[in-house]
């Protein structure tokens, strides 16, 4: 006669199937290992891959969304502000000494020395040519 099939013997059933398949993934992991063997290698992976099958962690349990992924690896927003304060405030180690040279001068003497504001920025190009017309 054969066993009852309840609750019980289903789950030593299980408990036992699992040890065994956790016993031969050791051996083929330690074979892996020691003889650099990839199709023990590979035999682990399905064996693993079977056990967590078993216990629940299934591939769609544990598949990643990709817009998360990608979310994650996206600069937080403390970053971002961070990183355009860091843009403001770097600047050219030239600019940086003159602007130093004009605070140690004062405003007033750095513009006795410099002359007036030049129409066009200053920046060493001619004005543009006035466009009114001459009387």
């Amino acid at each position: 006669m054969l066993p009852v099939f309840d609750a019980a013997s289903q789950l030593r059933a299980y408990k036992r199937e699992l040890r065994r398949l956790e016993d031969l993934s050791g051996e083929f992991f330690a074979i892996a290992k020691r003889d650099k063997n990839h199709e023990s290698g590979h035999l682990v992976a399905r064996l693993n891959e079977r056990i967590c099958a078993m216990r629940g962690f299934s591939p769609v349990n544990v598949r990643m969304d990709p817009l998360t992924v990608e979310v994650n690896q996206q600069p937080s927003r403390h970053e971002k502000i961070r990183e355009a304060i860091m843009r403001l405030t770097e600047q050219p180690p030239a600019r940086r000494a003159v602007i130093e040279r004009i605070d140690q001068l004062g405003p007033e003497k750095a513009l006795e020395i410099l002359g007036p504001p030049q129409p066009n920025g200053g920046d060493g190009q001619s004005a543009p040519p006035d466009t009114e017309p001459s009387h």
